[in-house]
């Protein structure tokens, strides 16, 4: 998992898996908070099958994204 920036040209930040919890959600940590990143940052996701998924986090100091 990376967090990259908004247009989607540099990694900002590598996530290090930390397990499965809270609902049977897969964790990442960061050296930083979330508020640290730009708004509008794109969560970039690389699957085990090889797919890969992203998403815009449209305000990063929120905890989560719906």
């Amino acid at each position: 998992m990376r967090i990259l920036s908004p247009d989607g040209n540099k990694v900002l930040a590598k996530g290090k898996y930390s397990g499965v919890g809270n609902g049977d959600r897969e964790h990442y940590r960061f050296n930083k908070p979330g508020s640290a990143y730009p708004d509008g940052a794109i969560a970039l996701i690389e699957m085990e099958s090889g797919a890969i998924r992203h998403f815009n986090i449209k305000d990063t100091a929120k905890r989560t994204e719906r």
